[in-house]
């Protein structure tokens, strides 16, 4: 009689533990983006469903972004510069933003010059 804790055996009951997991891990992990996606971050406090951000907003926004940018690259001081180091600093957050880096790029540059964060012409 074949002792029941012998290699093959085990290894085969590993293998049947595995299967067993993956087949119910596959479904859960499929299900699990349509659930965290399910509830929404909730928009900010001073900005109403379907309001786009007023001007102040925008600007304020805008002064976060340089502020954070010249936290780890002082130098970045034209529009341009200050673009181009936000649009490294979130390629490295976030996949996939390069498909629409070209807008928020200029976005962000013409944020920069509507709001006066802009060094003055030399």
């Amino acid at each position: 009689m074949q002792d029941v804790h012998d290699n093959a055996t085990v290894t085969r009951l590993r293998r049947v533990k595995a299967a067993l997991f993956s087949a119910l891990a596959v479904p859960f992990l499929m299900a699990v983006p349509a659930v965290a996606g399910a509830q929404p971050a909730p928009p900010p406090a001073d900005i109403l469903p379907g309001q786009a951000p007023s001007p102040d907003q925008l600007c304020d926004s805008t002064s976060k972004i340089i502020d954070s940018v010249h936290a780890t690259q002082p130098d970045a001081v034209t529009p341009e510069q200050i673009a181009t180091a936000y649009d490294a600093q979130m390629a490295a957050k976030v996949p996939g933003y390069g498909l629409f880096q070209g807008q928020q790029h200029a976005d962000l540059v013409n944020l920069i010059n509507a709001c006066g964060f802009a060094p003055p012409a030399a």
